[in-house]
């Protein structure tokens, strides 16, 4: 008898190829069904050895075994989703997250499941998965090449001092004069930035780094920095035309304006790294050969992770599904939503078929974008007056159904079973039609026949 082994590509395309397609759903839909059946028999096949001598019997039972798992039609998969996810109605508000172990905040539970249902525009924590170009065999190589957290000028601030502009200057106005002119000297006010010279050297940023964002940030400023370890910028702008009231002196009115209006945006301006990113923290992946090393963090726009000019683009990805709908597309959507719920159901060690899980992520990106599994997301037009009221609001979709004077076909199942009438599921969901061409030929019945 022949060894075990895997089968070829050849021999699975062969054991694969007779699966019966179901005629009750639509043609597109019915090939992708297939095609998914399909990629779960090969990649259990894959791993598999088996007797090559058995393949029309492994043939057989897999055709039998595709058959037997196929949704009659009428069945309410729906109902047999929410059973399957019933565990949820048990779990309490836990949220995990690992902070003190130098790993991103993860929200998982009932949080996070309520998160992806209502298709949450703003997560509470938003966390990603940043892959890079190239191998960096350490954490701090990594860090030294791939600046990510955000960094303001807020951050690098010691505090801000605003000055009227001495006639006396520092020592190095002389060469900023000589390299840069003399355009400040018409600015009578400043503002002192004192920068912390320890954080600017723990980012690797210079002087020049944040001169230069400030001034392509805010163009009407002029900016006269001192070296790195005087950790001094001075900022001018143009008030000639602040004037004071009967209440206030033009004086204080200049100072209110630095106060208020320059410093807050001086504050704001972005100096390096990605914007929004919080925090990163280095992730070692090994395949048993080589080890390489990624980043973990919490914040940022998946756009603007993909921008990075190191970035991997084919495996980088965050857990705002939005931002993945944007960059990505719906159908990427729906797998990071398969993904999602899947992960979230099973962090306690819950399982539940896949299928269940696709058939709500289908639900929710039918339309071509994300629809919330709640009463504000869901599309209702197509559902009658009774259906809305059985899922939420009663007396409120009952009066505006009865303002708008609408009707309801009873063709739901909802409906159908307020009213009493035998829902579409199951056996109801076929029609008993007459063949009116054979009714022509039915002979009238005979009067004793029709007495009792």
């Amino acid at each position: 008898m022949d060894k075990k082994r895997v089968l070829t590509a050849s021999e699975m395309i062969e054991v694969l190829k007779d699966l019966p397609l179901s005629m009750s759903i639509l043609p597109a839909v019915r090939v992708y069904v297939l095609l998914m059946a399909k990629e779960m028999f090969r990649q259990q096949l894959e791993k598999t050895p088996v007797y090559p001598g058995k393949l029309p019997k492994i043939k057989k039972m897999i055709e039998h075994t595709y058959a037997t798992m196929m949704t009659p039609p009428g069945d309410m998969v729906g109902i047999l989703a929410a059973q399957s996810m019933e565990s949820f109605t048990q779990m309490t508000l836990n949220m995990f997250h690992s902070a003190g172990l130098s790993e991103k905040n993860v929200t998982l539970g009932l949080p996070r499941f309520e998160e992806v249902l209502n298709a949450t525009s703003n997560p509470k924590v938003i966390g990603f998965t940043f892959y890079c170009l190239k191998t960096f065999e350490t954490s701090e190589h990594l860090r030294k090449v791939i600046k990510l957290p955000q960094v303001t000028v807020n951050d690098l601030l010691i505090r801000p001092a605003v000055q009227v502009a001495p006639a006396d200057k520092e020592p190095w106005y002389k060469y900023h004069d000589l390299f840069y002119g003399t355009e400040y000297q018409k600015c009578t006010h400043r503002v002192r930035l004192f920068m912390d010279t320890k954080k600017m050297f723990k980012h690797d940023l210079i002087m020049p780094d944040v001169v230069d964002r400030i001034e392509k940030e805010l163009e009407t400023l002029y900016v006269v920095a001192s070296p790195l370890e005087r950790g001094i910028i001075d900022v001018y702008a143009d008030t000639t035309e602040v004037r004071g009231d009967d209440s206030t002196s033009d004086e204080d009115a200049k100072r209110t304006y630095f106060i208020s209006i320059v410093i807050p945006e001086l504050r704001k301006i972005h100096i390096s790294g990605i914007p929004d990113v919080e925090a990163v923290y280095p992730k070692e992946l090994t395949d048993g050969k080589t080890e390489s090393w990624i980043f973990e963090g919490n914040g940022g726009s998946m756009i603007d992770l993909l921008s990075h000019p190191e970035c991997d683009t084919r495996k980088t990805i965050n857990d705002n599904f939005w931002d993945v709908l944007e960059c990505l597309g719906i159908e990427a959507t729906r797998a990071f939503l398969v993904d999602e719920f899947t992960k979230i159901m099973g962090f306690d060690g819950t399982y539940v078929n896949p299928k269940h899980t696709r058939l709500l992520a289908d639900r929710m990106t039918l339309d071509g974008t994300l629809n919330a599994v709640n009463r504000y997301g869901m599309t209702r037009d197509q559902f009658g007056p009774l259906s809305k009221a059985c899922f939420e609001e009663s007396v409120d979709n009952f009066l505006r159904s009865g303002i708008h004077g609408e009707t309801d076909d009873i063709r739901g199942v909802s409906a159908a079973i307020v009213t009493g009438k035998a829902p579409r599921i199951g056996g109801s969901m076929v029609d008993v039609l007459i063949d009116l061409p054979m009714l022509s030929k039915v002979r009238p019945a005979e009067p004793e026949m029709l007495e009792f």
